[in-house]
């Protein structure tokens, strides 16, 4: 898994490189995050895209325990991009729970 988050360029010298961008990568998703995953979808009435700012938080934690706290909660919320977060938010949901991104081609009728 990898992700990409931006943080401020102290040295910056002109409006082109106000940031820099750092890539962080986790070699797998542990299962405490399925662990905890399922018990906030077990509690929550609320589906990932519309989780409350509280279970936000709990997943964001996720995602930096996953990554190994190389960056912070802060450094999440301060880095990730607003049309990116979605976008990787269910990338790693469905990774820790092993669901492919890509279509199948085969169409579900729900029967077995």
């Amino acid at each position: 898994m990898k992700i990409e988050l931006y943080f401020e360029n102290e040295k910056s010298t002109n409006e082109n490189d106000f940031y820099v961008k750092k890539t962080f990568t986790a070699p797998f998703i542990p299962l405490l995050v399925v662990k905890e995953f399922t018990k906030m979808r077990a509690e929550s009435e609320n589906e990932l895209a519309h989780f409350s700012d509280k279970e936000l938080e709990k997943v964001i934690d996720l995602v930096c325990m996953t990554f190994r706290r190389q960056f912070t909660s802060d450094d999440f919320y301060r880095g990730m991009p607003t049309d990116a977060v979605s976008a990787f938010l269910t990338a790693f949901h469905n990774k820790a729970f092993n669901i492919s991104d890509e279509p199948t081609g085969e169409v579900s009728t729900g029967k077995k």
